[in-house]
């Protein structure tokens, strides 16, 4: 809103924050010839820990730092997280 008279502005911000929760079971798909505990510790969170989605961004980084995936696609399950507040996370991964 802005005010000539007084030559102010007011903004409302308002915030996403984007999941509530904490993070919940990884199921790790796409690998043909890696062992799945390969990637799971390069996993920048861990089960029951708060969830925040700049991790996921993180262990995507950690994981094509290695030079063993073309792709890596990380994402909550959506419609799981609604409904418990447990995020479950699903890391595909192109070899």
């Amino acid at each position: 809103q802005i005010d000539r008279i007084s030559k102010s502005i007011q903004i409302i911000f308002r915030a996403n924050p984007g999941h509530q929760g904490i993070f919940g079971t990884t199921t790790i798909f796409g690998l043909n010839t890696l062992n799945p505990q390969f990637v799971r510790n390069r996993l920048t969170w861990q089960m029951g820990e708060h969830f925040d989605e700049r991790e996921l961004e993180r262990t995507r980084r950690k994981l094509m730092g290695t030079g063993l995936f073309s792709g890596v696609e990380i994402k909550p399950d959506e419609q799981e997280s609604k409904n418990s507040g447990v995020v479950p996370m699903d890391v595909n991964l192109t070899e």
